[in-house]
């Protein structure tokens, strides 16, 4: 019964996020969830980086700092390495993630992850000209059924304006985590995040290209 209500405030707490959401209003800027692979927060998404695109950033997570390397090996292809989820034999982890299907505008991404403590098929679509939607099916650390929503609430970035802005908010099989992606540059990301709704992560990303 206690997790019935556990999961029941869980679902709730999405859908309040949601309609906050929903209350602002342009494309979510693509960046990496904690262990680089492209995504929200944790829910990681169907999208991959361009070939040739690389990613590096710095985490704030658990009371530590992390990083990650994410890098666009094929067309539809990324692979990366961090240490925010270490293997039993390892001081790294590890992400690889392929997009079986390209998003059109009547059909969505689907992506294959497979990652150290962790594998996922996901599905992401655009709903509206600001929204994009995420679900997934996990096993190891995102075992179930996950989701997410990215909504861009401030589109313009440069001198004397804010930057450009995206409100996420994601459940997955362990709670639900909310957070913004702030889009200084198309080289320079940071976000801001509450996983639980309680635990302050945060880390900045920059993106280059070889």
């Amino acid at each position: 019964m206690a997790k019935r209500s556990v999961k029941r405030q869980q679902w709730t707490s999405l859908i309040f996020a949601l309609a906050a959401l929903l209350v602002f209003g342009a494309s979510p800027a693509r960046a990496g969830t904690e262990t680089g692979a492209s995504g929200l927060i944790l829910v990681p998404s169907a999208d991959t980086l361009a070939p040739g695109d690389a990613e590096f950033a710095v985490r704030y997570k658990d009371g530590r700092l992390g990083g990650s390397f994410t890098y666009g090996i094929f067309d539809r292809i990324e692979i990366g390495v961090n240490n925010m989820r270490k293997s039993s034999t390892s001081d790294f982890g590890i992400v690889i993630k392929g997009a079986i299907f390209e998003e059109t505008a009547s059909e969505p991404a689907v992506a294959v992850g497979f990652e150290t403590g962790q594998s996922y098929v996901v599905v992401s679509k655009r709903l509206a000209p600001r929204v994009r939607a995420h679900l997934g099916l996990g096993a190891g650390d995102l075992e179930g059924v996950f989701a997410g929503v990215a909504l861009v609430v401030n589109t313009t970035t440069g001198r004397g304006l804010a930057p450009a802005t995206t409100a996420m908010a994601e459940v997955t099989p362990r709670g639900v985590n909310a957070g913004v992606r702030l889009v200084f540059s198309p080289l320079v990301s940071a976000d801001v995040a509450l996983v639980d709704l309680e635990e302050l992560v945060g880390g900045i990303s920059f993106r280059v290209r070889f």
